[in-house]
């Protein structure tokens, strides 16, 4: 299965909230950041917090996360 990436945020919070949105509805999600494994989160505002999904599910979840941002 490949994964790829659906969206960017700068902080692993906001992250976190937006792949469980999308796991409660069934896409599978894997949270990519570089910060240091959480020793060094100010890393995150630089690199990022990216959320990653399988290809096949990657269409769903973009108009799940359009859906979010309208309400």
């Amino acid at each position: 299965m490949k994964f790829v990436r659906l969206i960017s945020f700068p902080d692993r919070m906001v992250a976190n909230l937006t792949a469980n949105m999308l796991r409660g509805s069934g896409i599978l999600v894997q949270i990519r950041s570089d910060d240091a494994g959480g020793v060094d989160p100010s890393l995150a505002l630089i690199n990022g917090v990216e959320l990653l999904v399988p290809e096949e599910q990657l269409a769903m979840a973009q108009d799940l996360l359009a859906d979010a941002s309208e309400t």
